[in-house]
């Protein structure tokens, strides 16, 4: 049986203040899985400079973080069975940093490759559990709202690396 909308199946932080700055913290947290996402397109001309890849390996890099998201949906759904969401989150976000950490320390395409894989697996899970604490925690107009700001911190960070923000 799936929980209700503002159930908080893993405790909501609480009315009031609590639950917005817990909103805020998600915010964050989303907003930096985008930065992760883009570093690869954005960093490609000097990792093609140092490490010698082509346009067309960069592309498949890119793509690599994506990857997951077709395997690891549904699989990282269930997984709330025998995880909490913050958990979940957590792990999602750890798994990201490994990849992140892996990428940095590559020398060559294979390394790169994983990096970027352990990074879209990281992606996949924290996205799904970042929605999921929104709609435990928020209900009704409250829900609408929370949500729209969760979703807004996905093109803030194009403006930032734009400089429009």
């Amino acid at each position: 049986m799936a929980p209700q909308q503002g159930s908080g199946r893993d405790g909501p932080p609480g009315e009031g203040r609590l639950r917005w700055a817990m909103l805020a913290l998600l915010f964050f947290c989303r907003t930096r899985l985008g930065f992760q996402f883009q570093t690869m397109g954005s960093a490609a001309p000097g990792v093609m400079a140092e490490i010698g890849l082509s346009l067309t390996e960069i592309g498949t890099l890119i793509g690599f973080s994506m990857l997951p998201g077709m395997v690891l949906s549904i699989p990282g759904g269930y997984a709330a069975r025998h995880m909490s969401d913050k958990g979940l989150l957590v792990l999602g976000l750890l798994v990201m940093g490994l990849g992140g950490a892996t990428a940095a320390i590559a020398a060559g395409f294979g390394m790169l490759a994983l990096g970027r894989v352990l990074c879209g697996i990281g992606f996949v899970i924290g996205t799904i559990y970042l929605a999921e604490m929104v709609q435990d925690w928020f209900g009704g107009k409250e829900l609408a709202t929370a949500m729209g700001i969760l979703v807004l911190s996905w093109p803030l960070r194009h403006c930032h690396r734009s400089g429009r923000a």
